[in-house]
């Protein structure tokens, strides 16, 4: 089994393409994602806590849940704030990645491990992986993206980006780079290109 890792800069279309290669590789690609996983520990009451004692009571919704535009406020303007909240995430969700892939190794039905890791170089590159996929836009269309998808201003969407390893950086540390400035068909067809390899295992 080969382990792909999906990473890029936000709003690249990182989960869009994994999907592609998901629908194309059918059952010989298995998938996981890191946001995925993100997403489903902000209802989990432990890391709520964590959050609440790092951020502060203010971050929290009526419910007494989080806040996730309070708290992506706090943390851009706070880069020891957004330290303290990766450590909070990070060691979980890289733990259910691990096992994920374990699990599929001892399987043995999976031809390709994808993991869809955002902040992959900026974590150090600590999943290991047969290939890196870098996907990539120019910045004007990334903006563009943060601002009419997440409803971000266009300052909290600069900063966002400030937060992140520049895009060029990985796009020269990657094994393959996929384009996503044009349709969805140019899309498709870097997926089938990039899919083809799965012929060679």
């Amino acid at each position: 089994m080969k382990t792909w890792i999906v990473t890029g800069g936000a709003a690249t279309g990182k989960s869009s393409f994994s999907q592609l290669l998901v629908k194309i590789g059918a059952d010989q690609v298995r998938y996981f994602s890191c946001d995925e996983k993100a997403k489903s520990l902000w209802e989990v009451a432990d890391c709520v806590e964590k959050v609440k004692l790092l951020l502060g009571n203010e971050v929290l919704d009526e419910r007494g849940g989080l806040d996730r535009v309070k708290v992506r406020e706090k943390v851009f303007n706070d880069p020891n704030l957004r330290v303290g909240l990766e450590q909070i995430f990070h060691p979980i969700i890289l733990d259910a990645l691990e096992t994920e892939r374990a699990h599929l190794l001892e399987a043995g039905k999976t031809k390709v491990f994808l993991a869809e890791v955002p902040l992959h170089y900026e974590i150090h590159e600590s999943v290991k992986a047969d290939t890196v996929i870098v996907v990539a836009t120019s910045q004007t269309v990334q903006v563009a993206r943060l601002i009419d998808r997440r409803k971000l201003d266009a300052i909290t969407a600069e900063n966002l980006l400030k937060a992140q390893l520049p895009l060029n950086v990985k796009v020269n540390k990657a094994d393959s780079v996929v384009w996503n400035d044009g349709s969805q068909t140019m899309l498709e067809a870097q997926a089938l290109m990039i899919l083809s390899d799965l012929t060679k295992f």
